[in-house]
């Protein structure tokens, strides 16, 4: 009987160990490229929330264009975007060069910034905390709105403590 228990617990053991190694190895190969570098999406963690956008070159871009007005909420809010067209044409993002708005664009820019590699089996919309934990996921634009509103900043006193808290799944 002992040898039993102590066979069960010790293949127990090696299940766990080598699922949480597959989970590990699972998130390395979803990367993203930055202006200067090839990123591990797990390499955001404490740093940004990811928003992982997919669809059609048009669906992206109206949801480009559906960000404008809270291009600064989301910056603060430490929120990127990694736009992922699953038809293969990539949006050319339109930004605005007049010097009035040079200091959005910049921002528009900056939130905007990253690109998919290697990513076929992405889709839909994925949300994720700064501990990089999945927020949220759906078939739609993302809740702009909702992610300025629930969100709080990245800098300051409560930067990333209450991440998750408010108790709601979009």
């Amino acid at each position: 009987m002992f040898f039993y228990l102590s066979f069960i617990a010790q293949a127990s053991l090696g299940g766990l160990i080598a699922i949480t190694q597959l989970i590990g190895a699972l998130a390395n190969p979803l990367r993203v490229v930055d202006e200067r570098k090839i990123i591990t999406v797990s390499e955001f963690r404490g740093l940004a929330r990811l928003v992982i956008l997919a669809g059609p070159s048009s669906f992206i871009k109206e949801a480009f264009e559906l960000s404008e007005t809270f291009t600064e909420q989301l910056i603060e809010r430490g929120v990127l975007v990694v736009p992922f067209c699953t038809n293969g044409n990539t949006p050319s993002f339109e930004f605005d060069e007049t010097e009035e708005t040079k200091e959005l664009t910049k921002k528009r820019r900056r939130l905007w910034q990253l690109v998919p590699d290697l990513t076929p089996e992405w889709s839909e919309y994925l949300s994720l905390q700064l501990d990089g934990r999945v927020r949220g996921s759906g078939v739609a634009y993302p809740p702009w709105n909702a992610f300025v509103a629930q969100l709080p900043p990245v800098k300051g006193m409560w930067s990333g403590l209450l991440d998750g808290m408010d108790g709601r799944v979009l």
